[in-house]
């Protein structure tokens, strides 16, 4: 089983949860064709045992009307961890109020079942790019963090300096013009 998303062909491993076995594998193959690695979990309990590994998937696609704990409960969990995923919901109730609960709650986007191939395509392509630019954005917030240490630390040294030659300076006053 892919760990990270750099273990998959394209960088992407997406992780579907949905309690119909005919969903998932269904779901998996279409993206599979896309050089997408899918793992598949049957309830939120499922995806979240696996989540409590060093699996790290890139997207998350889950159903609301899961088994136990229900798709807006799964997403709230996922958000008060430090998953990066992306959430897409896929769901077979069209019901609009739904839909922008789920991404109040922290969804992406969603899919109505039955889905249209280039429908789940481009909105797992469009996650997958705004996972690979908040990665992006914080590798390089990062960087500029330890620049600004690495800089910070050099400006102290030279801050030292000065002040060490200036009380050298000061210790050194010409007698002969009444220590000015």
């Amino acid at each position: 089983m892919p760990k990270t998303a750099r273990d998959s062909v394209n960088g992407e491993v997406v992780l579907v949860v949905d309690d119909e076995a005919s969903i998932r594998s269904l779901l998996r193959m279409e993206l599979g064709s896309q050089g997408y690695v899918c793992v598949e979990a049957g309830d939120a309990d499922a995806a979240l045992a696996l989540l409590g590994t060093a699996f790290q998937p890139s997207i998350i696609l889950c159903d609301l009307n899961l088994p136990g704990m229900s798709g807006f409960e799964f997403i709230q969990q996922l958000r008060q961890t430090s998953t990066t995923a992306e959430i897409i919901v896929v769901t077979g109730l069209h019901d609009h109020q739904l839909m922008r609960r789920a991404i109040r709650e922290g969804a992406f986007d969603y899919v109505l079942k039955p889905f249209e191939r280039e429908d789940l395509f481009l909105t797992v392509q469009r996650a997958s790019e705004k996972g690979r630019l908040v990665r992006q954005n914080r590798a390089y917030q990062t960087h500029l963090e330890r620049m600004v240490q690495e800089k910070t630390k050099e400006l102290r040294a030279v801050r030292d300096a000065a002040i060490l030659t200036l009380a050298q300076l000061a210790e050194r006053r010409d007698r002969t013009t009444a220590a000015h």
